[in-house]
This record gives structure tokens, sequence and C-alpha cells, in this order.
């Protein structure tokens, strides 16, 4: 049998691809969150400097970069997030019976069940629960873009 066929060769492998993806979905994500988080805090300082309403192109203008920017980031990290999944589920695939580290144990536990692990209960807190990051990431990245669509309407041409 060649290292190519043995299953818990196949499984390693898988492993280390899931584990690839994720670095990379994290690394993406704060490429992008660092720069955003940057620009917004300039903009607000601009804006909460200079008490005048009126129209402000040193603000109106960024602002509207910062939210077209949001969709590349949004973009990267749906993409990302996706590859993510996908590896995971080629390692559930190949995973060998009984193991549970994705399967079995490792799937009932990310889906917030309780599961027992040397007769001890695990489960993920209750906000973990709701919050995934699956949703929690894309409500920050909407969140920036709010920030940048509030201040191009407070400080635009209108």
């Amino acid at each position: 049998m060649t290292a190519a066929q043995d299953p818990d060769e196949r499984f390693t492998h898988a492993l280390e691809q899931a584990r690839y993806e994720g670095q990379l979905l994290w690394q993406i994500f704060g490429a992008f969150l660092l720069p955003h988080t940057v620009f917004v805090a300039f903009l607000l300082q601009s804006v909460f400097n200079n008490h005048m309403p009126d129209y402000e192109p040193a603000v109106f203008f960024p602002g509207l970069l910062g939210a077209v920017l949001c969709l590349p980031w949004y973009a990267s990290y749906s993409r990302s997030s996706d590859y993510y999944i996908f590896r995971m589920a080629q390692a559930k695939a190949v995973e060998p019976p009984d193991m549970g580290l994705i399967a079995g144990a490792g799937e009932r536990f990310s889906d917030g069940e309780q599961v027992e692990v040397g007769g001890k209960p695990y489960r993920i807190k209750r906000l973990g629960r709701v919050l995934r990051t699956k949703k929690s990431v894309p409500v920050l990245i909407l969140t920036f873009l709010g920030v940048y669509l509030a201040l191009v309407i407070w400080r635009g041409p209108w």
C-alpha cells in the first residue's frame, strides 16, 4: 500500500489542508481589518475635530472609498471561508471511523451540542453558539460599511 492510499496518511494530508485554509482565512481577514480600522480612525478623528456639519470632501470621498473597499473584504473573506468549509468536509470524508475529531463528537460540538470526552462534558458557550464566526465576521464588515456610509451621508454635499 502506498502512502497516498493509506487512510491515516490521507486524513493527515486533509487536516493539513484544512489547517492551511484556516490560517489563510484569518490572514486575509486581518489584512483587511487593520487598514480599515486605521482608515476609520483617521476619518472619525477628522470628523470630530471639525465640528462644522457641512460638506467635507476630505471625509466624503475617503468614506466612499472605504465603503467600496468593504466589498472585496467581504468577497475575500467569503471565498476563503468557503474553502475552509470545503477542506473540512474533505477531511471529514477521509477521517478514519470512530476517530471523532471532525465527524461524530467533533461535528456535534461544532453544532453547539454537548459532548463528553473522557467522562467530562464540553459545550460551546451560548454566545459562541449564537455568534458563530461565519456570522460574526460579516457583521463586523457590515459595521465598518455602516460607519463609512454614515460618514458619507453626514458629510456629503447634500
